[in-house]
């Protein structure tokens, strides 16, 4: 089969989905999610039959039939914005978040140690974490290294959902442990070991 006509009609196909998405860009997750599954499934599912139709026609090793062959061992993550109104149908955001550290890798060679380098990305993506969630960065950070550290010291197994981004809330006044967590925080805490805490509870959920 003729690749550049198979390839015309992938690419109509998808660009019919990014156009369709276009509607509902001030939507809520709900009305995305229902706007999605009334219009652009019907979309998936074109996308779906001409795959399944025509992929046994192409070479896999040509250039379409490794696209074809991604997209068919890739199908169950594309189709997961069809079931949640919150995914996006790209990862374009994501991949616009990490060009500033990409850009700046050269001169994070200079880590002096791995632990250092891994250090360096996990806070580089709490704090475009807590962009993305609407809070500061500044005071969010503060809370998870002073307050954290008190919260652990009195119940190991304390639950920390309430320092996730989506839930956590700045407040108006210091906490008036503050002293005595950052006494804390520079006496006995392992900040990677906060990290690391604080980001296994947000997998988990």
């Amino acid at each position: 089969m003729k690749g550049n006509g198979l390839t015309s009609q992938f690419l109509s196909l998808i660009q019919r989905l990014f156009k369709l998405e276009r509607n509902w860009d001030a939507s809520d997750r709900d009305g995305r999610l229902q706007g999605r599954q009334e219009r652009s499934q019907k979309v998936i599912d074109s996308i779906e039959s001409l795959l399944i139709e025509t992929q046994h026609k192409v070479s896999g090793k040509s250039k379409l039939g490794m696209a074809m062959s991604y997209l068919r061992n890739e199908w169950e993550t594309l189709i997961v914005f069809l079931k949640d109104g919150r995914a996006e149908l790209s990862n374009n955001r994501a991949e616009n978040f990490i060009r500033p550290f990409v850009i700046g890798r050269k001169g994070w060679l200079f880590s002096d140690t791995p632990e250092g380098a891994a250090a360096s990305a996990a806070l580089y993506s709490l704090v475009i974490t807590a962009r993305e969630n609407g809070i500061k960065a500044r005071p969010w950070l503060i809370s998870l290294f002073t307050e954290l550290p008190v919260v652990l010291a009195e119940d190991p197994d304390a639950d920390l959902t309430p320092w996730l981004p989506w839930n956590w809330k700045e407040k108006a006044e210091p906490s008036d442990k503050l002293k005595e967590a950052e006494d804390l925080t520079q006496a006995e805490s392992n900040p990677m070991e906060l990290l690391s805490r604080l980001l296994s509870s947000w997998v988990a959920l």
